[in-house]
C-alpha cells in the first residue's frame, strides 16, 4: 500500500518521463506540474509550453479549457495506492 505521498513523487516522476526530462529541462520556465488525492488513487499531471511566454497585460487571470490556453505538451495519470500501478491518461507529447 502507497501512502498519498509516495504516490504523488511517482506520478510525478512518471509524467516527467513521459514528457521527457531534457525537454521539461528546457522549458521549465513555461511548465507546471499539479496533483491531488482521489479516495483510492493520486492524480498527478505536468504541462508543458514551447511558446515563448505571453506579457501579462494588467488584467485578470482567468483559469479555463479555451483552445490557446492550454499546455500544448502534457501528461496526467493516476496512481493506485493498493499497488502503485500508474495507469496514463492524456499524454500529447512534443
Amino acid at each position: 500500500m502507497m501512502t498519498y505521498e509516495d504516490a504523488r513523487k511517482k506520478g510525478i516522476d512518471a509524467c516527467l518521463d513521459r514528457l521527457g526530462r531534457d525537454f521539461v529541462r528546457k522549458y521549465r520556465d513555461n511548465a507546471c506540474s499539479a496533483y491531488g488525492d482521489v479516495e483510492d488513487h493520486a492524480y498527478c499531471f505536468v504541462g508543458v509550453s514551447d511558446q515563448p511566454e505571453k506579457e501579462w497585460d494588467g488584467e485578470d487571470i482567468t483559469l479555463d479549457n479555451n483552445p490557446g490556453s492550454e499546455f500544448p505538451y502534457q501528461v496526467s495519470c493516476n496512481v493506485w495506492y493498493e499497488d502503485g500501478k500508474v495507469e496514463y491518461l492524456d499524454c500529447i507529447l512534443p
